[in-house]
């Protein structure tokens, strides 16, 4: 079992109107330093593959058939092996992905420990 952990963001010449928007809220709350903003997605997926060749091609085909359209966006994605929670690959079409824990079970993926409330 993998979890997927995918990346979508605009092509660097597509425009980005939401990109711009948050753009333009940062520097309106005095974030004067930010030069630009892309919007993306990032989606979490767990597959039930047995290896990690067909988990990757399942992912990839997903995202090349609904995740991202190809036209204007790019993707990327890295396989986590869930059952010891170890980043073991990283596919990327652009750069490494760095861990971003979301979740309490995305905490311990990472190897860290979810901060109390």
């Amino acid at each position: 079992m993998f979890l997927a952990k995918v990346y979508v963001t605009p092509k660097p010449a597509v425009n980005d109107p939401q990109g711009l928007t948050v753009k333009g809220g940062l520097h309106r709350l005095g974030f004067a330093t930010v030069d630009d903003v892309r919007m993306g997605k990032y989606l979490q997926i767990m597959v039930t593959d047995a290896d990690r060749a067909t988990a990757e091609a399942r992912v990839q085909e997903m995202c090349r058939k609904l995740l991202a359209n190809p036209v204007i966006e790019d993707f990327r994605f890295e396989l986590v092996d869930a059952s010891s929670g170890y980043c073991s690959a990283q596919i990327s079409l652009t750069c490494a992905p760095l861990c971003v824990p979301t979740s309490v079970a995305t905490f311990a993926l990472c190897g860290l420990t979810a901060p109390s409330r």
